[in-house]
């Protein structure tokens, strides 16, 4: 089936992931692409209990999901899956019998098109989560949710059709979504330099929690066409990408 899914942040939200699955069933798919913020919180019993339901709704309606690291995730599970769980024949980890991790960066072909994707974004709140932590709660936040610059870096300079990725560029067209965090600019600078080192036909992200839809001179002569998605199964959260027609078209659903 040359049609994938593209899912927005979900957060470990179950509600919505629940809607998202439930209103996409009458749809011919099988692979989901969730774009990060996926919620890897299996160090609490809500965090088991979102990715065992999530898991039994896609076996139910035959569906596999791989998820992509966002800047709130489990790191420290995030990498040890990565390092020591069963890999799949195109680099993934499986954490249930339908759910899969993305590694960091990572390259894969699926209906002969050639799909790239890059983790993580910096956290605004990141003091905030590491007073929360002080205060007693679960660790709330990762260092690693960084992209580094070596990782990108050391990205081949082959065209791609597809990016994905948790953050955004630094050209987007904010409205009131422009985060002026010095961390967070420098990071969009990393997903920018991906960009103009592979120049994919489309990208897509979450992490702004809002719906973008946009062309990005990515370089001097090559346009890419971004699309940016909300969040934990609203309106604009996922859509179908047709890989036969390149098309993407989002959810307008209603709640």
């Amino acid at each position: 089936m040359p049609k994938v899914m593209v899912l927005g942040d979900t957060h470990a939200w179950w509600p919505g992931m629940e809607k998202v699955l439930d209103q996409s069933k009458s749809i011919d798919y099988t692979n989901i692409v969730q774009v990060g913020d996926f919620g890897l919180w299996d160090h609490t019993q809500n965090g088991v209990k979102f990715l065992d339901d999530t898991n039994e709704k896609l076996r139910l309606y035959g569906r596999k999901m791989y998820a992509l690291g966002g800047n709130h995730e489990n790191w420290d599970h995030w990498n040890w899956y990565l390092a020591n769980g069963a890999k799949t024949l195109d680099g993934f980890t499986m954490i249930r019998s339908h759910i899969f991790l993305i590694p960091r960066v990572h390259y894969w072909r699926w209906y002969d098109k050639r799909f790239f994707s890059v983790a993580g974004a910096a956290s605004i709140d990141k003091n905030q989560r590491l007073e929360r932590e002080r205060a007693g709660e679960v660790k709330q936040w990762w260092p690693e949710e960084q992209i580094l610059d070596h990782e990108v870096y050391g990205i081949s300079e082959v065209k791609r059709d597809y990016l994905f990725t948790h953050d955004c560029s630094n050209r987007t067209p904010w409205r009131n979504r422009l985060k002026p965090d010095f961390d967070s600019q420098i990071h969009r600078q990393r997903i920018d330099k991906v960009l103009e080192t592979i120049q994919p036909e489309l990208h897509f992200h979450g992490h702004m929690h809002e719906r973008y839809d946009w062309m990005n001179r990515v370089t001097g002569d090559h346009w890419t066409q971004t699309y940016g998605l909300t969040c934990n199964g609203s309106v604009n959260s996922w859509g179908i990408l047709d890989t036969e027609t390149n098309d993407f078209t989002f959810n307008r659903r209603p709640n």
